[in-house]
């Protein structure tokens, strides 16, 4: 009703049903007042149209649809969860030992009022969708959209993930008060084939997993993070643009086939891994790309290539961190003064960069005339065998002979299309403290060797 007292409860102590067959669908909306249905086994179905869950205007005006043991959803059309605009006006659908959902289309939509959530709650959520899965955050405080549970697996047509400006998006657990935040963390599990997010941060944490069962598509408007036991995967290829800074802090991205990834920055971080298994290998655009402390980017297949085109930043390898390739290693800077670093300082770990195929590793400086690689600190091309540096076919790969340097080429066209991306962001400061040509002609003109550290 339209009083704040005249609320609707309906409940059974054993099993209710709520079947729709006609084209009006099933709404359950608040008004004024909760609307709450409750049973110990809840089931819905709607066979026409779609299935609405509708939080209020007024405060506390929210919608509570409640099992205590198991519940499942059925729609031939859409499920759609709506937070209200009044405080509280939250639309929650939990059933407490589990939670089944099937649905054409799923939409999750937190409100304008505080708290307005719009949430999906159980000890388990198994939900299969044939088009598109959307969380979007709300403008309220606190008011999230959420898919909860200690292990959820979503299976999806296509996902999108748009945080609101006072509640984030969460998938396995509650994205909590987390405004421009989307986490998929606790476990859960996601198959589908594209992704569209658009936050500050975008993360996958404490086992979280986007996975495709054929090809997969992320696109993030903002960073993205995939910290230690989670990750991105693919049986056929991986594809990621994010208009912000990706770190893989610990996660890994495989893929059977290739993986394409178009980053404001590439960070690499305590064993952050990413394969491909595929002829097509690795292929990275970014301003700035780092791998530290056991990172490593690989390409396994014959003929597959690790490429890298990196617009005005460097390259940095650090502490037994390694890029492989089973063919060949090409790389591409366009910055004036762009660095190769192979570990920054002597003393650190063996780090890499190694082609299977004796024809090797090609880098072309386009912004530079000379230098602009460093081994274990020094400015130098030289690599002593079982140490830091290049290698070709298992052995050391020496300038002319494995490793092959031009400055100033323009024979990648793909470096003018990269760079266009790359003007619309900002180059990320080198952390290292790097030497210039001319202070590299003032070592030389003493005892001492060019440091980069």
């Amino acid at each position: 009703g339209t009083d704040a007292t005249a609320s609707v409860t309906i409940a059974s102590s054993g099993l209710q049903n709520w079947t729709a067959s006609g084209a009006s669908g099933l709404t359950i909306q608040a008004q004024a007042a909760t609307v709450a249905a409750t049973s110990a086994v809840q089931s819905f179905f709607s066979g026409g149209a779609a299935m609405n869950f509708f939080g209020g205007s007024s405060t506390n005006a929210s919608v509570d649809v409640h099992s205590t043991g198991f519940q499942s959803l059925f729609s031939s059309g859409a499920i759609n969860l709506s937070g209200g605009v009044g405080a509280n006006a939250f639309a929650l659908v939990r059933g407490d030992t589990g939670q089944s959902v099937t649905a054409a289309s799923l939409a999750l939509a937190a409100g304008s009022g505080s708290n307005a959530k719009a949430q999906l709650t159980g000890a388990t959520q198994n939900i299969n969708v044939t088009g598109l899965t959307a969380l979007t955050g709300g403008s309220g405080s606190g008011a999230t959209a959420d898919i909860f549970s200690t292990a959820t697996q979503i299976t999806s047509g296509s996902l999108s993930l748009i945080a609101g400006s006072g509640g984030g998006v969460g998938i396995g657990s509650v994205a909590g008060d987390g405004a421009g935040l989307v986490t998929i963390d606790n476990g859960a599990l996601v198959d589908t084939s594209a992704v569209s997010v658009a936050a500050n941060n975008f993360t996958l944490s404490s086992g979280g997993v986007l996975f495709g069962p054929q090809d997969l598509s992320i696109t993030v408007a903002g960073a993205m993070t995939i910290n230690s036991g989670s990750g991105v995967g693919a049986y056929g290829s991986v594809s990621l643009v994010s208009t912000g800074p990706v770190l893989v802090d610990g996660g890994f991205i495989g893929a059977d086939n290739a993986i394409a990834i178009v980053a404001g920055e590439l960070a690499l971080n305590h064993g952050g891994y990413i394969g491909s298994f595929g002829n097509n290998g690795v292929t990275v655009a970014a301003t700035n790309v780092s791998l530290d402390n056991g990172s490593s980017i690989e390409a396994f297949a014959p003929a597959a290539n690790v490429e890298m085109v990196i617009g005005g930043g460097d390259l940095t390898l650090d502490n037994g961190s390694h890029v492989k390739a089973s063919n060949d290693v090409l790389l591409t800077l366009s910055g004036t003064d762009a660095f190769v670093v192979v570990n920054a300082a002597s003393g650190e770990s063996v780090s890499t960069i190694e082609a299977g195929s004796r024809t090797s590793t090609r880098i072309n400086f386009f912004g530079r005339t000379s230098g602009g690689v460093v081994i274990d600190g020094e400015n130098t091309t030289t690599t002593t065998f079982g140490g830091s540096g290049f290698y070709a076919a298992g052995s050391p790969a020496f300038l002319n002979d494995g490793l092959e340097i031009t400055y100033g080429s323009t024979s990648n066209p793909a470096t003018q299309l990269i760079d266009q991306f790359f003007s619309n962001l900002t180059k990320p400061k080198y952390s290292k403290n790097k030497k210039t040509d001319d202070d590299e002609d003032n070592d030389n003109n003493s005892d001492g060797v060019g440091q980069c550290s």
